[in-house]
């Protein structure tokens, strides 16, 4: 059960909602209790809370009443009792249950934590617990103000040390707006006046900073009759000076990887000059934010293609582009879908991509701050949709293209709007003379007829062009008899999109029968991008797919977005999928549909083959023999290429029948998210991995999946469900008497209460856990468990024993050969020399580690051991030794597209090369 009280009372089972009544004095005697979970409350003083110290003469018998209903409730959902303790109650719930407590905990765990991205995640993590006041709907204003003063303090506390931590990361522009708006509801707090002068000296606003003091002085002489104080007068010297102890260069994010995302464009664009002249105006616009708007076909993507190469110079820190897919066969992506993949694209790790939609658009807001840089927003739904992705540093420019008019974008965002139609005559008439060559100035007749009965589309022009095209030989008035009978036989009068449908007609008759079975089976590709190897399994036969894909993109009815990678316009793909229901039997598409699945299939198992050899908690059937060769390429650069898609085939796969083949994918793609990272994709993975184990597989099938997706909302720092899950799979496999994966889901499952800093429980999982490795002779895995326990157990302050598994997790590593794991050991034993202060030992073990896990290829694990070999020369004083060690890891942090941990490595160093240099000075 959850119980959360920052915000309405809302107590949940297994995420449905408990029915609390709607007795409000009722519901906030829970509340009250929640507040003090574990403790005993004195009848008298819930009286005095409850009826704000005027009770009716029946006040205990009604409160009797009130707790024999709210026992009730809580007896049917299970996960709390509230019981008579004296002459008082009690209510005996787990604290980290309830939402006020999660906050408090996260909120002092912050304050040990160093690194100020870490400390403002954390804190920021903390604050979005708070869905308004405290017990909103069951307190009045003074009630709250006499159970809830401190933590409102706490509050506004942890929301002025995130911020604090914000500016500390150089993301002073995007915490100006917040701290404008604090400063005002807190005219005294000079603490947030002071951070304000500060986020604004650093956005370039010297004068803006010095106004916030003056303000600020003018209003305590007038309503209090004081001056500031010390902090806010020497932050007003330091900015009247420019103090260079107040700079922060600005975060050097665009050291990390370039998005360079777009596809090919078209070689020439005929006919919009204008609509690229309005698109150059927004490169000097206030708001830099466009919106492309006009029917299907009209060529709104190849018009933002084109401008984009035209401007790459100009925002030379990346360009991104994302397919929103709002008209597309396959259903829309979320906005948190979609923040998702731009998360990932600009290098934010997949594990570090929060799971909801607003914390993802803050994280994303945050990560392109600074950046000159294009996003390209194809094929939107809706505002609904896109509002979410609008970066807020004006630097970025945004192009968004829909078949929709967005006028909430214009009235609210003041994008700009470039609205397409139809090419003139005379530009229609010139394409397809581009695109037939010479030759056909001889039939300029027909060829106007042509672009006429294509309705001057761009899209239909090209495809008639690229059929003509093809067969040069044939005379555009042959072309036209045909269109002609095909166009009454349509009997679309008046269908904007008819000639669309006629294009694409002739264009699927003149295909060979092979190509054309291809074409209507690619419609049937979950998320419209087809690889050759999945291309080949729906045609049944490898021979001359690649061939057949030619032919399809000579014709414009695929595009080749990048080698080995084929995408359709969503009008094209619907279109397909008629011609599919038309020209295809339904036995032969099954079929096709689970040759997909079996070719996507087998690639998996060899992935989970070559990246988990070890892992055999579930016994998988063997894959079904592909009908065609079977994936032979390396898995991790594959499976990363595909990733966007993964969610939509395990969906696929069950929404078309197969739910033993969806569970099956969404176990086998465990290791890959292992090492690429667990993100929100992962979890919608395992979640409808697991549903549909629930209905068709066993017992331990349906732990794996539990314990994976437990993994998953852990990384997401959604505890309870994760504790709720890996709970689960423990018990499963118990009851399975799978001794094996009950120590791995121990394993995890103490990680998880570390994180949950319930520290005796994470011993205790982690030393059964152990124990369970010992008697099955896993001495191999025994490794990582005992390394885990160490570096808990000096958490706890028991360095000595910490040190003993430590050093037993290394010489198990070595046994076996795995240099990865003995320099995970090495460097966990580094660390806690480092703490104990004892440098040359931890010195001795960070080389050691790194020595490992070089030869070993973890690149990750690397750049973190040359941080920690930094962070030990910089305790013994020596900071250029520490400079040169920390530039290393951020190099690497680099390398791998880590570019969040690439930022806080630089600005240690900035901070590290400015007190070296303000030490100098002096």
């Amino acid at each position: 059960m959850d119980f959360l009280v920052l915000g309405p009372l809302v107590v949940r089972s297994r995420g449905a909602l408990v029915d609390l009544g709607r007795r409000r004095r009722e519901r906030c005697l829970l509340g009250l209790m929640l507040l003090q979970p574990g403790r005993v409350i004195a009848v008298d003083r819930l009286v005095d809370l409850l009826w704000g110290g005027e009770p009716p003469e029946r006040a205990r018998a009604t409160l009797n009443s009130h707790v024999s209903r709210l026992r009730g409730a809580l007896a049917t959902a299970g996960g709390a009792r509230l019981h008579r303790h004296g002459d008082g109650y009690r209510l005996e719930v787990e604290a980290e249950r309830v939402d006020a407590y999660r906050f408090t905990a996260l909120v002092a765990r912050a304050e040990t934590v160093g690194e100020p991205a870490r400390r403002a995640g954390l804190l920021r993590d903390a604050l979005a617990l708070w869905r308004g006041d405290l017990l909103a709907d069951v307190a009045d204003a003074d009630l709250r103000e006499r159970i809830g003063a401190g933590l409102a303090e706490q509050r506004l506390g942890a929301t002025e040390a995130m911020l604090a931590a914000e500016l500390a990361c150089g993301r002073h522009p995007a915490a100006v707006p917040q701290l404008t708006e604090l400063a005002e509801a807190y005219p005294y707090r000079e603490g947030l006046l002071s951070l304000l002068m500060l986020a604004l000296y650093r956005s370039g606003r010297a004068g803006d900073a010095l106004a916030v003091y003056r303000r600020a002085r003018a209003r305590l002489a007038e309503d209090l009759g004081t001056e500031p104080g010390a902090e806010l007068r020497r932050r007003h010297e330091a900015v009247l000076r420019a103090d260079p102890a107040l700079d922060l260069p600005v975060p050097a994010i665009t050291a990390g990887p370039v998005p360079a995302q777009l596809p090919v464009g078209p070689g020439y664009l005929l006919g919009r000059d204008s609509a690229l002249a309005e698109l150059d105006a927004v490169l000097e616009a206030p708001t830099r934010l466009v919106v492309v708007e006009g029917p299907a076909g009209v060529g709104k993507t190849a018009l933002a293609l084109r401008w984009a190469a035209t401007v790459r110079e100009q925002l030379p820190d990346g360009q991104v582009y994302l397919n929103l897919r709002g008209f597309a066969t396959d259903p829309p992506l979320s906005p948190a879908d979609a923040l998702g993949q731009l998360l990932r694209s600009l290098g934010v790790p997949a594990a570090e991509v929060p799971s909801g939609a607003d914390e993802a658009a803050a994280r994303f807001r945050t990560a392109v701050t600074g950046r000159r840089m294009l996003l390209l927003l194809d094929n939107a739904s809706g505002v609904d949709q896109v509002r979410p992705l609008l970066p807020a540093d004006p630097r970025c420019v945004v192009v968004v293209t829909s078949r929709s008019r967005l006028g909430g974008l214009v009235a609210l965002e003041g994008a700009r709007r470039v609205v397409l139609g139809t090419l003139a005559p005379k530009d229609a008439v010139a394409l397809l003379h581009r695109l037939l060559g010479d030759d056909s100035d001889q039939q300029g007749a027909a060829v106007a007829e042509l672009a006429e009965v294509c309705g001057n589309l761009p899209l239909a022009l090209r495809i008639a062009g690229a059929n003509l095209a093809g067969d040069p030989d044939r005379p555009v008035a042959s072309y036209l008899r045909e269109a002609a009978g095909a166009l009454s036989a349509l009997s679309v009068e008046g269908d904007s999109q008819a000639a669309v449908r006629l294009a694409f007609d002739l264009s699927y008759l003149k295909l060979p029968a092979s190509a054309a079975r291809l074409f209507r089976l690619l419609s049937l590709v979950p998320g419209q991008v087809a690889v050759p190897g999945g291309a080949a399994a729906l045609a049944g036969t490898a021979d001359g797919v690649e061939d057949l894909l030619g032919t399809l993109a000579d014709a414009s009815l695929v595009e080749q977005q990048a080698p080995g990678r084929y995408t359709m316009h969503d009008l094209i793909a619907r279109h397909a999928r008629e011609r599919l229901a038309v020209d295809e039997p339904a036995a032969d598409r099954s079929a096709a549909v689970t040759r997909l699945l079996d070719w996507y299939l087998a690639a998996f198992h060899t992935a989970h083959a070559a990246l988990a050899p070890y892992r055999t908690t579930v016994a998988l059937p063997e894959p079904p023999a592909p009908a065609i060769p079977a994936f032979t390429g390396a898995p991790l650069p594959f499976l990363e290429e595909i990733r966007e898609m993964l969610p939509d085939l395990v969906r696929f796969a069950v929404d078309e029948g197969h739910p033993e083949r969806g569970w099956q994918m969404a176990y086998l793609l465990g290791p890959f998210f292992q090492l690429h990272g667990d993100g929100p994709d992962s979890l919608q993975i395992y979640r409808t991995g697991l549903a549909a184990a629930q209905a068709t597989a066993g017992p331990p099938v349906q732990a794996a999946l539990h314990n994976s997706t437990g993994i998953a909302y852990a990384i997401a720092r959604r505890l309870p469900e994760a504790s709720e899950h890996l709970e689960r799979a423990v018990e499963s496999f118990r009851a399975a008497g799978l001794t094996d994966a009950v120590a791995g889901a121990l394993s995890n499952l103490g990680r998880l209460r570390g994180e949950q800093d319930q520290w005796e429980a994470a011993r205790a999982a982690y030393e059964e856990a152990a124990r369970l490795r010992e008697s099955t002779g896993d001495t191999r895995r025994l490794g990582t468990v005992l390394n885990n326990l160490g570096t808990l157990l000096v958490e706890l302050g028991e360095n000595e024993q910490a040190l003993v598994h430590m050093r037993r997790a290394f010489a198990l590593h070595r046994e076996h050969g795995d240099r990865g794991g003995a320099g995970n050991a090495q460097d966990s034993i580094g660390l806690m020399h480092l703490r104990a202060g004892e440098i040359d030992a931890a010195l001795a073990a960070f080389h050691a580690a790194l020595e490992d896990l070089r030869a070993a290829g973890y690149r990750e694990a690397e750049a973190s051991t040359l941080a920690n070999i930094g962070h030990a020369h910089l305790a013994r004083g020596d900071v250029e030794a520490a400079l040169d060690h920390l530039r290393q890891a951020a190099e690497r942090f680099r390398a791998i597209r880590d570019t969040h941990r690439e930022l806080v490595i630089r600005q240690e160093m900035d901070a590290l090369r400015r007190r070296a240099t303000h030490r100098g000075g002096r």
